[in-house]
């Protein structure tokens, strides 16, 4: 892993209120970003055959990027990642599986985890690492939070 990006995001996340409303959030974003692709199916079908090669939910696409993604920082961070992700994942199929929302609610349950964010970074007094690039949002922030469960996890 670059340590130029984990001293980045580290960077804007050094308040522990801050810190604590980013471990509770960034699954709960996670969650609702799970729950809106679970609408959504990837079919490949053979046309000689009409038969379905890949049936899959978008959520699982979701899931097997992030955990493909991970392996790129070695072995041990993709292994924890792993668990990670798939404990994120099995979590939320069984709770919209049995608790199902529309998506206005998952859309203001999404706002709210991102709200929480933002008032932990004017807490902390400094920017969100959002504004510094989406691989901050999209791709650092679980491993970071994963880290905060595994403080030597990155350190390599």
């Amino acid at each position: 892993m670059d340590k130029n990006e984990l001293m980045l995001y580290q960077m804007h996340h050094q308040d522990p209120v801050n810190k604590f409303l980013h471990f509770v959030c960034i699954p709960i974003i996670s969650y609702s970003i799970l729950v809106s692709f679970s609408k959504y199916q990837l079919k490949i079908i053979d046309l000689s055959s009409q038969k379905i090669k890949v049936n899959m939910c978008f959520d699982e696409l979701i899931v097997l990027f992030y955990n493909v993604y991970y392996l790129t920082y070695g072995m041990k961070i993709g292994f924890y990642m792993f668990i990670y992700n798939t404990f994120l994942y099995t979590i939320s199929r069984a709770i919209y599986s049995h608790y199902p929302t529309n998506d206005k609610q998952n859309f203001m349950v999404f706002l709210a985890a991102f709200t929480l964010q933002f008032i932990g970074h004017y807490i902390e007094g400094s920017r969100p690492a959002m504004f510094v690039g989406l691989k901050q949002t999209l791709l650092q922030a679980p491993l970071f939070n994963l880290n905060y469960i595994y403080p030597n996890l990155l350190n390599n």
